[in-house]
């Protein structure tokens, strides 16, 4: 029978704060993390891990409208997009996001897709 356990990662370079109630998925050989919150803050910030490097990097945006702070929310990948849907921000408002915000892996840009209903 083979054993599962955990094994912790060595990062090189800066890491991302210590979060919950972001999402992840995985992207070729990278991991990326959206929003989540510390201590009473929301956040917005957007992560990748390379699995090969075992480095994080901030994914900075190149254009567009970052999605808002947000906690519990989805996270998918799209071919070469990350769709994020969904979550609140419960230290600002109470109201559920419903913009599906897409961020192309190429261009490095955001962009608010918006129900036509």
């Amino acid at each position: 029978m083979r054993m599962r356990q955990w094994t912790r990662h060595e990062c090189a370079g800066a890491s991302p704060s210590p979060r919950m109630s972001h999402a992840a998925c995985r992207v070729a050989e990278s991991m990326y993390i959206f929003g989540g919150g510390t201590a009473g803050v929301s956040l917005n910030d957007l992560w990748a891990y390379a699995l090969g490097a075992r480095a994080w990097t901030q994914v900075v945006s190149a254009g567009g409208s970052v999605p808002s702070p947000r906690l519990r929310h989805s996270l998918v990948t799209l071919g070469n997009r990350l769709m994020v849907f969904g979550g609140s921000n419960p230290h600002v408002a109470t109201s559920f996001d419903s913009v599906l915000h897409c961020f192309n892996l190429k261009r490095q840009q955001w962009k608010g897709l918006r129900s036509s209903t």
